[in-house]
């Protein structure tokens, strides 16, 4: 792995947390349990919010961490691009 590549990741991972962390923060929940709430409230929110079916809610949930996550890795990995260049 090369470091652009390896500073995406670390920089996927710290801000997936801190997503995780702001999406929960108003709870009571160990840290290993952040995941599981954030889905959770971002379900609740789709469907309730948004009124999308409840069935609907949780494939839109997982799609949104997911590309909140991807979207971490491509920012952290093109801005070590730049800065090494």
């Amino acid at each position: 792995m090369n470091k652009a590549t390896m500073a995406g990741w670390i920089i996927a991972i710290t801000g997936f947390v801190t997503f995780l962390y702001l999406f929960t923060s108003g709870t009571n929940m160990p840290f290993y349990l952040w995941p599981n709430e954030a889905l959770q409230g971002l379900a609740f929110s789709f469907a309730w919010g948004l009124g999308v079916p409840s069935y609907l809610a949780y494939p839109l949930a997982i799609i949104l961490m997911i590309a909140v996550f991807y979207g971490f890795f491509r920012f952290g990995k093109r801005v070590t691009q730049l800065l090494l260049k």
